[in-house]
């Protein structure tokens, strides 16, 4: 995946600035209660500082600052099927995301969080 080791060499550069680069084997609890697994994830060292540490555990309980989806996977049984793309608002704490319903619209640009 050549945009996690875009954002790696970023991290390696900054680290002062973020904890590390979560790999798609990690997944995030976000403030709605969502579950999200991006391929990459990034959270800024001064979020993830005060976190208490039960919610950095097993599933961190926090919405990352940047993610990378590098494909769409559409899950065939719903009907229609719906793409959800996530954006993070770390000044206020809040999810939002927006829902596509008609896949074969989706590019690679509307992937980018």
């Amino acid at each position: 995946m050549v945009l996690d080791g875009q954002l790696y060499k970023w991290f390696k550069a900054n680290e002062h600035l973020a904890t590390r680069v979560w790999s798609a084997q990690t997944t995030f609890t976000l403030p709605n209660g969502d579950i999200l697994g991006p391929d990459a994830a990034l959270i800024l060292r001064d979020r993830w500082d005060i976190l208490p540490s039960h919610k950095r555990e097993k599933f961190p309980m926090v919405a990352p600052n940047f993610i990378i989806e590098e494909d769409v996977l559409v899950d065939p049984i719903m009907h229609p099927p719906i793409v959800r793309i996530y954006k993070a608002d770390s000044d206020i704490s809040s999810v939002t995301w927006k829902e596509l319903k008609n896949s074969q619209t989706i590019d690679s640009r509307s992937s980018w969080i």
